[in-house]
């Protein structure tokens, strides 16, 4: 598992929380705080294994043409946020989701 996987795992099981504090025990068993530095959600990735018949779904419901449009990725802006179609992705592994934080190193350490 690579940093970027770690980060992302952790920020999905946090949810939504964009600046929130959360309390952890230290080796001492004592409450400590921690910032989180999470900037929100920034991409949600959908398997398409019918990526044409998916892409002309979603250009329909969402409003907006895809800005990027390629065989092995169909990426749409829906208000300011990225949201995509992958051909090669299963449909039983459910959706991709990427976080923005502030330092993935600060964040890998912590």
């Amino acid at each position: 598992m690579n940093k970027s996987t770690i980060i992302l795992t952790f920020a999905a099981v946090a949810a939504f929380c964009n600046g929130c504090t959360i309390r952890q025990n230290d080796s001492r068993n004592q409450q400590r705080e921690n910032k989180m530095t999470y900037q929100g959600l920034r991409t949600a990735i959908y398997p398409a294994p019918d990526l044409d018949k998916a892409k002309q779904w979603y250009t329909k419901v969402l409003g907006v043409a895809p800005y990027f449009d390629e065989p092995f990725y169909v990426g749409f802006n829906v208000a300011g946020y990225e949201f995509a179609l992958d051909p090669d992705a299963k449909i039983g592994e459910g959706v991709t989701t990427y976080w923005g934080v502030e330092d993935v190193e600060k964040e890998h350490e912590r």
